[in-house]
């Protein structure tokens, strides 16, 4: 009998997907132990685990980064009630000329997760974290988002000292919308949302 996959699937795709897999480690006794799985617990996961990874990328946001103005001004147009101090030109300088369109995506993991695991799971999605322009034009353009969730942007970073990085994120709390700075050696909790876009 027929599988579903089989009739969705040409054999070229077929071919393709078992070479992936042989790319990414699999071996002939991997193989073995899905196909020796009781109850199918491995062919069930590993569908799990394409299906999760599908579902944490949310959201589509096209907006444009006008880089023509200061930092000062992109933060001015986002309207915050509060800001951190050291977000400030010498630790942020503004890097591009002109406007720029750009498609921001949400990464949402939903569990803790390290800054490293999330720069890697981004690299693996062909993604890159958003800079600071790019979180400031969407806090100006969108923002009601950050009432929502944290948006870290991994992509700007901050040395202070010879130890301590920090990189810009927006919050809220309540009605109050603020742009602030996080250690970055923490371990990011499970609301937030990691900024990115397509390399």
């Amino acid at each position: 009998m027929e599988s579903i996959v089989s009739r969705t699937l040409s054999i070229g795709q077929e071919h393709e997907l078992l070479q992936k897999l042989e790319a990414a480690g699999l071996n002939e006794q991997d193989a073995q132990k899905v196909i020796d799985s009781r109850k199918n617990e491995l062919a069930k996961g590993l569908v799990a685990l394409i299906r999760e990874y599908d579902q944490v990328v949310e959201g589509s946001y096209p907006l444009t980064v006008n880089y023509d103005q200061s930092l000062e001004q992109m933060i001015a147009a986002g309207r915050y009630d509060w800001k951190n101090d050291d977000i400030k030109p010498k630790h942020f300088p503004v890097k591009g000329e002109g406007k720029v369109n750009v498609e921001i995506t949400f990464v949402h993991h939903n569990r803790v997760m390290s800054t490293d695991d999330v720069l890697k799971d981004l690299d693996t999605r062909g993604l890159r974290p958003i800079k600071i322009e790019e979180l400031l034009a969407l806090g100006a353009a969108k923002p009601e988002l950050q009432q929502e969730f944290p948006i870290i942007a991994l992509g700007s970073v901050w040395q202070s000292g010879d130890v301590n990085r920090y990189c810009p994120g927006l919050d809220g709390l309540g009605s109050t919308r603020y742009i602030y700075l996080d250690w970055i050696n923490y371990n990011w909790s499970s609301p937030c949302r990691f900024g990115a876009v397509r390399k």
